[in-house]
């Protein structure tokens, strides 16, 4: 059966963003100024993998799906997400994305949303926006947000790692932010909630170029303390059919190689559990009700794998 899910969803405006600053004047965008220790936390936070088939990578876990087809490639994707504030330790992550990727080994990725990291924010930090891309599986290229040139910013007011002011409440009101990612005209856009933060160009990504994204990821991602002790994913909470007890992503969708956007096909999914008995995910598939398309639950409390 199809669940009962009533979702409430965030406003188009950038208010529940924490403005660091005010609009910059007119042909002027904001830059964080990356500081020393930024660099540092950075060298020492390990470069995120992408889902493998069990879930499970070098104390990385991912719950949620893959979206692939053998002869199909994309040129984008599009999803709303729900945002929580997972409890994690100082050597801890817990965030919720969309990834992009190509090739084989020496993969070419883009992956948007919003994470809790203290690695990179120092401890306590708050929900943020993150981007991270590489177009060699991180061994020469990319980086966390703007700590290495690449990504262009063009929004006067939101940066690509804005913290949030609200996150959702268990059993109350649920936060709810549309990320999209897309090519065009020889750029891969980014957007939030209707914001163009800004664009990355087309010739970072050879492999993008050559053969389109071949592979779409939705879901949680987290890492361990390198001990095995996970963090909670999403709310914390396992999927029930609630949609402000567990974590979503609805409105679900890809654009092919003609810019066409398309709802996902079901049986080009994949479903991806790391630690199956402190996460968990449930894919819906379409649902009618609400707009919402094609939905995703997902999370868990952590604990030990």
């Amino acid at each position: 059966a199809k669940p009962n899910l009533e979702f409430q969803r965030a406003t188009s405006e950038t208010s529940i963003f924490r403005a660091h600053v005010d609009r910059c004047p007119q042909g002027t965008v904001p830059i964080r100024r990356t500081r020393k220790e930024d660099l540092i936390r950075a060298k020492y936070l390990p470069l995120p993998t992408e889902p493998i088939s069990n879930g499970e990578h070098a104390h990385e876990y991912f719950t949620g799906i893959v979206h692939q087809h053998h002869g199909e490639t994309f040129h984008g994707a599009i999803a709303n997400i729900s945002i929580w504030k997972p409890r994690t330790n100082a050597k801890q992550y817990s965030l919720a994305e969309i990834c992009l990727r190509s090739g084989q080994r020496s993969y070419t990725r883009i992956h948007v949303g919003w994470m809790v990291n203290p690695i990179l924010y120092d401890s306590f930090a708050p929900v943020r926006n993150f981007i991270y891309w590489t177009a060699d599986n991180g061994k020469t290229t990319g980086c966390w947000n703007t700590l290495c040139p690449g990504f262009v910013q063009v929004d006067a007011h939101v940066t690509p790692d804005q913290p949030f002011t609200v996150t959702s409440t268990f059993e109350g009101a649920v936060v709810e932010m549309q990320y999209h990612v897309y090519l065009s005209k020889k750029k891969w856009w980014y957007v939030v909630q209707g914001v163009t933060i800004g664009y990355w160009p087309a010739e970072l990504f050879p492999l993008f170029g050559d053969i389109g994204v071949e592979r779409i990821y939705y879901g949680g991602h987290s890492k361990d303390d390198g001990e095995g002790h996970p963090p909670p994913m999403g709310s914390g909470y396992f999927p029930n059919e609630k949609y402000n007890h567990a974590a979503y992503f609805t409105q679900m969708q890809y654009k092919n190689k003609f810019g066409a956007l398309l709802d996902l096909n079901s049986k080009w999914t994949t479903d991806v559990i790391g630690c199956q008995k402190n996460y968990d995910m449930d894919y819906y598939g379409f649902i009618k009700e609400g707009g919402r398309r094609h939905t995703l639950q997902y999370g868990g409390p952590g604990g030990s794998c």
